[in-house]
């Protein structure tokens, strides 16, 4: 085996521990004790000397604080590259650990922006946790069930795309799994907000859309004190400073732009809007000013969801650039509205170079800011 540097490893494992755990939380509590193991050069299993590797290998990667760099430099491809040796022996393996394995192994894949392969392997992942849960493989073991239900809600979280070591309070950690799976539910159903009209088209419905705002706001009202955040901020310093609470304000955001994007498409659709319809529009736009702000900044702290960050930033951009189209609209926030545009351009420029789905992204984006700049008025 390749040789361990005791400074490199101790930046790569605190790194782990700040930068990813807090978002993932998998892994168990005798973690430290089976890494101590490994580093003493003792006979470890297969599974405990892959979390090892692949808890350095995303550590490596987490410890720049830049995502750009670190995906240059590639620390991290020595412990990859020794992890995945031993794949195959994580595959057959029917253990928690193994169930680690495979979540870190999909974590790894995220922070470096590629989410294909991220999705195969929490797939298996998947599969794995189910079968454990449904066969009470854990069932007389209260921490390993608990170590379990927390793989579970990773998997779950993951699935679904889109700070705490392993030994601080696990009713924080709790606390913001629900938060997120419960956001996420959310994010799925935002876009409700519509009706049909007699000929058949599709029409803004406030008294959906204020249906939604209110079980979003009572999500909101359910968080604890420390995953508390302001709801629209306007200026850096409104920013969470918790990583885990600047994401769940990025998403809070991003489900009210959600929210409100029925009244953007429906003035798109007709070319105009009454004041009505013109007051969401203005939230839309509003939403979206607080979602470029606080996007751009999770996108520095939060690598396991960077890919997912930056293709929202692309999408959510898209919808406001082709609002521009509507003179009512374009005259709502002229030069914020631009400022915010390019701001996320910016963002996801900075990532897009190691990412060729996220490159192509950013390519589409720019020649659309350029399009409106180009644009008279």
């Amino acid at each position: 085996m390749f040789m361990l540097r005791n400074e490199r490893v101790g930046s790569a494992l605190g790194a782990f521990a700040d930068r990813i755990h807090c978002w993932y939380p998998v892994l168990s509590f005798e973690f430290p004790t089976n890494f101590s193991s490994f580093l003493s050069g003792h006979v470890s299993s297969p599974v405990d000397t892959c979390l090892a590797l692949l808890a350095l290998a995303i550590g490596s990667l987490a410890e720049k604080g830049n995502i750009a760099e670190a995906l240059h430099e590639r620390l991290d491809a020595p412990y990859y590259d020794e992890a995945a040796g031993m794949l195959q022996d994580i595959l057959c393996d029917y253990t928690l650990g193994g169930l680690q394995c495979l979540i870190l192994f999909s974590i790894y894949f995220m922070c470096c922006l590629k989410p294909c392969q991220a999705h195969d392997y929490i797939l298996m992942a998947s599969f794995k946790a189910q079968n454990m849960l449904k066969s009470r493989t854990f069932s007389d073991d209260n921490s390993r069930s608990e170590s379990l239900q927390r793989a579970y809600w990773a998997v779950l979280l993951i699935e679904s795309m889109d700070h705490l070591s392993p030994q601080d309070s696990s009713d924080l950690t709790r606390s913001y799994f629900m938060a997120e799976i419960a956001m996420r539910r959310m994010l799925q159903r935002c876009t409700t907000s519509v009706s049909k009209s007699a000929g058949g088209h599709l029409r803004y419905a406030p008294l959906i859309a204020a249906e939604l705002e209110l079980q979003l706001n009572e999500w909101y009202d359910y968080l604890p004190p420390l995953l508390r955040f302001q709801k629209t901020p306007s200026k850096g310093s409104e920013l969470a400073i918790l990583p885990t609470t600047l994401f769940l304000q990025t998403q809070y955001s991003a489900c009210k732009i959600s929210i409100f994007w029925p009244a953007i498409y429906q003035a798109i659709e007709t070319g105009t809007a009454n004041d009505e319809l013109l007051h969401y529009c203005e939230k839309f736009l509003d939403e979206y000013m607080s979602f470029v702000l606080a996007a751009s900044a999770s996108l520095k702290s939060c690598l396991p969801n960077a890919w997912t960050l930056a293709a929202s930033l692309f999408i959510i951009s898209m919808a406001a650039i082709r609002a521009l189209s509507v003179d009512c609209i374009r005259e709502l926030r002229h030069e914020q509205l631009y400022h915010c545009i390019h701001a996320a351009l910016e963002a996801v420029g900075e990532v897009a170079p190691f990412s060729p789905s996220l490159m192509a992204l950013h390519g589409i984006l720019r020649n659309a800011v350029d399009s409106i700049n180009s644009s008279p008025g």
